[in-house]
């Protein structure tokens, strides 16, 4: 995996939710950009098995900061079932992605 699909998940992320780049990797506590932030690390993590500090180094924060926000990603998702939606947008989008990019599945 390469430090662009995780710039892809970054770019999917900001999609679906109407902010920018910029806006989820500035130090804004702005409540979408940090939403944001756990969707991208959620997914990078669980779904495409980066490291924390790889995540980390795009999303300008230490893995410390990353590892630690995964809790209150947990009690966000509890509270606001929405953001499972989004997370899945973003999942299947970054999919979408690596299919087309590889050619899709190999029907011989």
């Amino acid at each position: 995996m390469t430090p662009a699909l995780i710039n892809h998940i970054v770019d999917t992320t900001a999609m679906v939710l109407g902010i920018s780049r910029e806006a989820i990797c500035s130090s804004s506590r702005k409540r979408a950009n940090v939403i944001a932030r756990n969707i991208i690390t959620d997914v990078a993590y669980n779904d495409f098995l980066f490291k924390y500090h790889e995540i980390g180094a795009v999303l300008k924060r230490n893995h410390s900061t990353l590892i630690k926000n995964k809790t209150s990603y947990e009690q966000d998702i509890i509270a606001t079932p929405e953001i499972k939606y989004i997370r899945r947008q973003v999942l299947h989008n970054t999919q979408d992605f690596l299919l087309n990019l590889y050619g899709g599945y190999n029907s011989k």
